[in-house]
């Protein structure tokens, strides 16, 4: 009866020490730092992008998510943009959202407009490619600019020259006040 009563109690011990063991490696696991995860929402947000060091372009969003454990940030509501690589100056832009890729340092924005002077564009989306220097609009633009009007499936527009690629797009030109 004494072997059975020590071998209970040793047993219930066993038990309960593993248990503590286990629960006390739960909680060391939770506060090691490479698990600790967090979700970073602001209002009302100025963000700067640089390229190797320069300033390629600048924006005012009203809301900014962005999470430890994902290689985005989510831009919404986004006013007085500007980007600095275009060869005649400043060129504006606004859009409804964005996202910016914090591997790839591409910024894609969407329900875009753009403006410089005379030049009015929109499109859908519009991917800022720093490396290049290049802003792509992928599905799609409609430029205006004084007496025309340029539409294209794919646009490509090099900042640093001013040159414009267009792939499968229409050039209307106003002559003389007839369009």
């Amino acid at each position: 009866m004494k072997k059975a009563k020590y071998l209970l109690i040793g047993f219930i011990l066993l038990i309960t020490g593993g248990g503590l063991f286990f629960l006390s490696r739960e909680e060391v696991r939770k506060e090691t730092p490479g698990n600790i995860s967090f979700r970073m929402l602001l209002n009302k947000a100025h963000i700067v992008g640089r390229h190797n060091g320069k300033l390629q372009w600048e924006l005012e969003a009203d809301k900014t998510e962005k999470s430890s454990d994902e290689r985005f940030t989510y831009l919404y509501g986004i006013k007085k943009g500007i980007f600095y690589e275009w060869e005649e100056g400043k060129l504006y832009f606004e859009a409804e959202k964005a996202s910016y890729d914090n591997l790839t340092k591409r910024l894609q924005l969407e329900d875009v407009h753009i403006w410089y002077k005379d030049i009015n564009a929109r499109a859908p989306v519009l991917v800022w490619d720093g490396e290049k220097g290049l802003i792509i609009c992928e599905k799609g633009a409609d430029f205006q600019i004084q007496k025309s009007s340029l539409k294209g499936n794919y646009i490509e527009v090099d900042l640093r020259n001013s040159s414009i690629l267009v792939n499968k797009g229409i050039l209307k030109t106003k002559v003389g006040g007839i369009l």
